[in-house]
């Protein structure tokens, strides 16, 4: 009993040193809490960042796709109206085709006429010039008599 008398004399001061490790781990236990909140915090705040950051980009794309739609649409009235200016300009070149054509025609008849008239001239005059030259050649291969003079 002596022993057991001796333990329980130790065991306030063995309680007293289990109630400072308890306390100590306590100590310990919130201070790694507090780190591991502003861990936590740490965290928190960079996702944050992170969140503001894409809305960031979100809101860069929304504003790019809002340009891109707004020139877009004023790319579109541009070919519109140049789409209708070529359609005008080819129904000019049709109209200046269509006289072009008219105004060959008619020089091609007049130029038929005219190469026809000079045609016929020029066989006119081939057909003097042939005989005359036959006329020629005629009086070279026989040569006319000529009478003799009367002698008085």
């Amino acid at each position: 009993m002596a022993e057991m008398t001796s333990n329980l004399d130790a065991l306030p001061e063995r309680v007293e040193g289990v109630e400072r490790k308890l306390d100590a781990l306590t100590l310990s236990i919130d201070r790694r809490f507090a780190d591991v909140d502003r861990r936590f915090a740490d965290v928190d705040r960079r996702f944050a960042d992170v969140d503001r950051r894409f809305d960031e980009v979100s809101e860069h794309f929304v504003e790019q796709r809002q340009y891109i739609e707004f020139a877009f649409g004023r790319l579109e009235v541009r070919i519109d109206r140049l789409e209708q200016r070529i359609g005008r300009l080819e129904q000019r070149i049709d109209q200046v085709e269509r006289k072009l054509d008219g105004f060959i025609d008619r020089v091609d008849g007049k130029l038929d006429g005219f190469i026809d008239q000079v045609d016929g001239k020029l066989d006119g005059f081939i057909d003097q010039v042939d005989r005359k030259l036959d006329y020629l050649v005629d009086l070279q291969l026989h040569p006319p008599r000529r009478s003799r003079p009367k002698k008085r």
